[in-house]
């Protein structure tokens, strides 16, 4: 099985509400909202990582020191052969207003809302929500 490495970055406004982007028809998952993020590259630190894709992505511009290490999730996909480990980090500061860059839905979730709709999340995203619920009391 192959190892993917993914960073992931949980934008969140001054209102408490996370950034959610929808997966693309055609994509492993496909119609499922997650975090922003992608693959961390061959010789990629996955700050770097999270800088990149966030500009890719979702058009902001983000600071290294303005992404706080928050958690991390693991998920097996057996009909692709491959099991991703999702490094994700807390920012809650950035330049530009969040769009889909790559033509993808996205939108503001607020936390509470987010464990009514965890059927349309990416697997394992009860533990993310989980934990984001702990660090918004």
């Amino acid at each position: 099985m192959n190892i993917v490495y993914v960073s992931c970055v949980i934008l969140m406004d001054t209102q408490g509400k996370v950034l959610l982007n929808q997966r693309m028809p055609g994509q492993l998952c496909e119609g499922l909202w997650e975090f922003p993020g992608g693959k961390i590259e061959v010789g990629e630190k996955p700050t770097e990582a999270a800088i990149r894709e966030m500009k890719e992505e979702v058009g902001v511009e983000i600071e290294a020191a303005d992404l706080e290490p928050f958690t991390f999730v693991t998920n097996d996909f057996p009909e692709v052969d491959r099991h991703a480990v999702a490094m994700l980090f807390l920012c809650k500061k950035w330049q530009g207003e969040p769009y889909g860059a790559e033509g993808q839905n996205v939108k503001w979730e607020s936390v509470e809302k987010l464990s009514n709709m965890l059927d349309e999340l990416l697997p394992n995203s009860h533990l993310i929500v989980e934990r984001l619920e702990e660090h918004s009391k």
